[in-house]
């Protein structure tokens, strides 16, 4: 019991700890570039952040909102797709991300390339995604514009919506290591 309370306690300290070593003058892409082990191993970060288009999602209920409408958080953009295995996987880690750290300053936009987004909508549902809300669009004008070349795929963008990592294929965002990248994120203002 005393080891698993130490290991608890090791690891909520661990953001601190990495924090503290982190020089004030530290680039963000090395930064990034030094957080990403483990479950985020894969991710490319971009040297400068990548300006990215202005393209338009759909709400479920039919509102449009440009990806400028989440300017001033940092946005984790998932591309998934209900009838892809992987992204499927994925979709748990994702709600628990949103919900650990989602609040003014982090979103998870969980964006749908399923045609229905009422078929997202019930994906959700079923799989009890609480914390995450649908986005879908033109799928084609939204994969193009943000290069994204298939499913699932994740952005890293920072509170001036630009790019400043990516990720292909799935990978498990409640783990600590994508905790820790994503507070990273967070605390650069």
């Amino acid at each position: 019991m005393r080891r698993r309370l130490f290991v608890l306690l090791a690891l909520s300290l661990l953001p601190l700890m990495v924090a503290a070593s982190v020089p004030a003058e530290e680039p963000l892409s090395a930064l990034l570039k030094r957080l990403s082990r483990g479950e985020m191993a894969r991710l490319k970060v971009n040297e400068q952040p990548k300006t990215l288009k202005d393209v338009t999602f759909m709400t479920l209920e039919g509102e449009a909102r440009k990806l400028s409408y989440w300017r001033g958080k940092v946005v984790l953009l998932n591309a998934w797709a209900t009838w892809c295995g992987a992204c499927k996987a994925e979709m748990a880690s994702l709600n628990a991300l949103q919900r650990q750290l989602g609040d003014e300053e982090f979103e998870v936009l969980a964006f749908s390339v399923d045609e229905d987004l009422s078929v997202a909508k019930a994906f959700f549902d079923r799989y009890k995604l609480d914390r995450l809300h649908v986005h879908g669009g033109n799928i084609d004008a939204i994969g193009e514009a943000l290069d994204l070349p298939g499913v699932p795929y994740s952005l890293l963008i920072n509170r001036q919506g630009r790019e400043v990592a990516r990720l292909r294929g799935s990978a498990n965002w409640a783990a600590w290591e994508a905790v820790l990248l994503v507070k990273a994120m967070i605390q650069q203002k």
